[in-house]
């Protein structure tokens, strides 16, 4: 009798609650239980009572077939209800254990107040793809404990205030929505938020405080949005920020004024803009800062102040800009640095010619150069890379490489794939390196002489490298530029001569201070390139070197100075002066030069001056005055002001 009463109890519980046993559409492990992509229309009966995780997603699901049902489930706290038909969040009554709900790609479009009354500790709530178009403070009308709010994927444009009660929130995601301004202090009140992510929505500017109020935000993503406009102290109050994903924006520069106060940041991407220019001083705030995506911007050059202050920097990524030029020295600023990527840009002098760009980085793991135009590698171009393991000079055509190019580096990867190698004697060296260094090598093959074309370099016997008893093929300079000192306005020009055994044009290109030179008029005749100057310009002063090419290498000329001289020219003249005796004379004279001129007096075309022995004359070097203080008439006189230069003197006098 007693077992019969056991019974009975158990069946009424099963009508009611649920079963011990999984549902036969359904795959149940543990505490969870799994009932998606079955097309159900309705919440399957009898679910193990146990269960905690219930994942019912991909069915056909409406709001009136999920609430009743799941009341049942007291002891749930995880509930998938992605991808279904529900057009409301469903009342979940009597589950008070919820912690985590999924709601991704239904029919959405808003959130009841009531929702929160029956899921008092609910910290997760994923509502992305659905149609929520406005976001108010109604929808969080009281305090709740939620941490984690994903609508990502809705069509939200203003979110003012709306977060007003969620001071709990650590993880807030708004991407891809409709937003397009973010008023000041939109997001003051989630005082604990940790990340926050708005990609792909309208943003166009940053205002300042834009953030204020987080101050414990780690994680903030802003990318693929319109972003052209940063403020002055757009991110001011992100003290505790590590992370900030600025990427695929339209931001054009870098100042100091919309980093202030990232004192934390260790993570900046900024790859996919329109950055032109870097300000001095724009890392000032961000000394901590450990990696830096600035790939695909229009960066041109790299000087010596680019990256100043980032002194802990790890990972530097430069690829796809348009850089031409770095600085010697340009990397001393970032001594930690051991990721280099320059990959897809132009600065193939830097490896063919003794450029000196990488000294400082002696902690250099990896640099990429691949897609630079090289076509030479010169022996210390890798100078100072005494840390180097891996080298990526992929996608160019490299024809020469001087002996020991690769020696000062403890190489374990090196990357090439040319095809246009210039096997003779001069490229012994290397196979032999390669053959008795452990580095991981690619293939690169010959393409001279004729015999060794398309043969790969370590296949060749050592005897087959060499040399044509005319000489090489590669261009050799035969008369360097030479350093010239003009008057400005003169007619000059420089010149520089090479030759080649081979039948192959040579190519010249002038360089100005390791920038190509376009605009100025050259001409080749006999193999010799003259850069003309008619006329001589003030701007023109600088370090000029040529460049010659053809089908085998490159070879770079000694650098000539340009050095250009202006004649004194006066800017402040001394007039006659008439004064009572015991009073001040002031005499004005200033000059403008190259080099500036020195400027002196003189009375009465000599040296000699009263006022001078009796320590009545005061010159005034930073204001171009020349004082006589107590006047007597012995100082009256013929004074003459003279400024003089390197090139000539200037004269003017007075009575």
């Amino acid at each position: 009798m007693m077992k019969l009463t056991v019974l009975v109890v158990l069946i009424c519980f099963n009508s009611i609650s649920g079963s011990d046993s999984c549902h036969d559409l359904c795959m149940c492990l543990e505490s969870n239980v799994d009932c998606s992509r079955h097309s159900l229309e309705r919440v399957p009966p009898n679910l193990p009572v146990w269960l905690k995780t219930l994942d019912l997603s991909n069915n056909s699901l409406h709001d009136i077939d999920v609430s009743t049902p799941l009341s049942l489930y007291p002891h749930l706290t995880k509930l998938k209800l992605d991808y279904n038909l529900l057009e409301r969040i469903p009342i979940l009554s009597n589950i008070l254990n919820v912690t985590s709900l999924s709601l991704s790609n239904n029919r959405i479009d808003s959130i009841s107040p009531d929702f929160w009354d029956h899921v008092p500790r609910i910290l997760s709530l994923d509502i992305s793809f659905n149609k929520i178009v406005q976001v108010n403070s109604s929808m969080f009308g009281r305090s709740i404990s939620l941490q984690s709010l994903n609508l990502n994927n809705n069509q939200i444009a203003h979110i003012d205030g709306s977060f007003s009660s969620l001071k709990d929130l650590v993880d807030l995601r708004i991407s891809h929505n409709d937003l397009e301004i973010l008023k000041k202090e939109a997001f003051k009140t989630l005082i604990n938020l940790k990340k926050l992510e708005l990609n792909k929505n309208k943003l166009t500017t940053i205002e300042g405080l834009t953030f204020k109020g987080l101050d414990k935000l780690r994680i903030l993503k802003i990318r693929q949005n319109s972003i052209s406009r940063l403020q002055d102290g757009a991110f001011w109050g992100l003290q505790t920020l590590q992370i900030l994903r600025l990427d695929h924006n339209y931001i054009m520069n870098i100042s100091k004024g919309w980093t202030y106060g990232l004192t934390s940041l260790q993570e900046l991407y900024l790859g996919t803009n329109r950055i032109r220019t870097i300000e001095d001083d724009s890392w000032e705030e961000c000394e901590n800062l450990l990696k830096l995506d600035l790939s695909n911007n229009e960066i041109s050059s790299i000087l010596p102040s680019t990256f100043k202050h980032l002194g802990q920097l790890q990972k530097l990524e430069l690829d796809g800009n348009t850089i031409t030029g770095i600085s010697e020295g340009a990397f001393n600023s970032t001594p930690a640095l051991k990721i280099l990527e320059l990959n897809h840009n132009h600065i193939s002098w830097i490896v063919e010619d003794m450029s000196g760009a990488f000294y400082g980085l002696k902690q250099l793991y990896k640099l990429g150069l691949a897609g630079n135009h090289i076509t030479s590698l010169n022996q210390n171009a890798f100078a100072g890379l005494n840390n180097l393991k891996v080298l990526d000079l992929s996608k160019n055509s490299i024809k020469t490489i001087q002996e020991n190019a690769f020696g000062s580096m403890p190489l374990a990867m090196l990357t090439m794939d040319t095809s246009s190698l210039l096997c003779d004697c001069a490229l012994t060296w290397f196979p032999l390196w390669l053959s008795s260094s452990s580095v991981q090598f690619s293939q690169a093959f010959c393409a001279y002489p004729g015999k060794l074309q398309d043969k790969l370099v370590t296949s060749i016997p050592i005897e087959d490298f060499l040399c044509a008893e005319n000489g090489s093929p590669k261009p050799i300079i035969t008369e360097n530029p030479r350093s010239v000192v003009a008057v400005s306005g003169a007619k000059i020009h420089l010149s520089c001569k090479a030759w080649s055994s081979a039948n192959s044009s040579l190519v010249f290109k002038w360089k100005r201070n390791n920038d190509d030179i376009h605009s100025r008029k050259t001409n080749v005749i006999n193999n010799t390139s003259r850069l003309e100057f008619s006329p001589i310009q003030p701007s023109d002063g600088g370090k000029y070197q040529c460049i010659v090419s053809n089908n085998f290498g490159t070879v770079y000329s000694e650098k000539a100075l340009l050095t250009v001289l202006v004649l004194p020219i006066m800017v402040k003249k001394p007039g006659n002066v008439t004064v009572r005796a015991g009073s001040t004379v002031k005499l004005e004279c200033a000059a403008t030069g190259e080099p500036l001129p020195q400027v002196r007096w003189q009375k009465d075309r000599g040296t000699e001056f009263p006022a001078a022995q009796e320590r009545r004359m005061h010159v005034m070097p930073t204001d171009d005055v020349f004082y006589i203080i107590n006047a007597k008439p012995s100082d009256s006189g013929l004074y003459s002001c003279i400024a003089k230069n390197q090139q000539a003197p200037s004269l003017l006098m007075l009575l």
